[in-house]
């Protein structure tokens, strides 16, 4: 498995969210949009016609707002594989209320096949900054996403938590959406965090990634 495999879910964080939030009910081909959607996700390439298709799914996906929560929160406890829970927990991030942003925490911390997920992506600080190197070619998307509000408080939550790996995964998704809150929770976690990796992954990216 590739590097940028690893990280693809932070490649379609981008392409996501950058998808119109107008509210619509469920399509009739919503399950078959997750499905081919989560697919892409977890390919192994992506030329221009896979981004473009991909962006315009992702514009149909999203577009049904809070008529898609019960379904994503499904597919989200369901999900086996890191497209389909990227694709679900990204949606109940955006559209969801505090509610549906602590179920995903909580998932996160407890979830088996969830934390086999993350220790692959982010599981070591070698795994880490591999994964943040690989993604390192989204930076110019961030600044063009609509909203990340929902989406920076999961990430809050997530570093907050009582669960190492689950900070971990904070630590790493936030690095894509820095802002003073995520800064002051970075410089706590170098000095504070009782996980040694923790600790690592933070005080390195205080002196920068490389």
């Amino acid at each position: 498995m590739t590097i940028k495999y690893k990280c693809r879910i932070c490649a379609v964080m981008a392409v996501l969210l950058v998808a119109s939030f107008a509210h619509a009910a469920l399509p009739g081909n919503y399950q078959e949009m997750f499905y081919e959607l989560s697919e892409w996700m977890d390919g192994d390439a992506l030329g221009p016609v896979e981004m473009m298709r991909g962006g315009w799914l992702a514009t149909q996906y999203f577009s049904p707002a809070a008529d898609g929560l019960n379904f994503n929160r499904e597919r989200f406890t369901a999900a086996r594989t890191s497209g389909q829970a990227g694709l679900s927990g990204l949606f109940l991030a955006v559209h969801g209320t505090q509610e549906h942003r602590q179920f995903v925490c909580k998932t996160l911390e407890t979830d088996r096949i969830k934390r086999g997920m993350m220790n692959r992506i982010f599981g070591t600080e070698a795994a880490f900054f591999q994964s943040l190197e690989g993604g390192e070619y989204l930076r110019p998307l961030m600044s063009v996403l609509p909203s990340t509000n929902g989406l920076r408080s999961l990430l809050r939550m997530l570093m907050q938590s009582s669960d190492p790996l689950t900070r971990r995964a904070g630590l790493f998704w936030g690095y894509w959406l820095v802002d003073d809150v995520y800064r002051k929770a970075v410089r706590e976690m170098a000095s504070k965090d009782p996980d040694a990796v923790n600790r690592a992954c933070a005080a390195r990216l205080l002196r920068g990634p490389k």
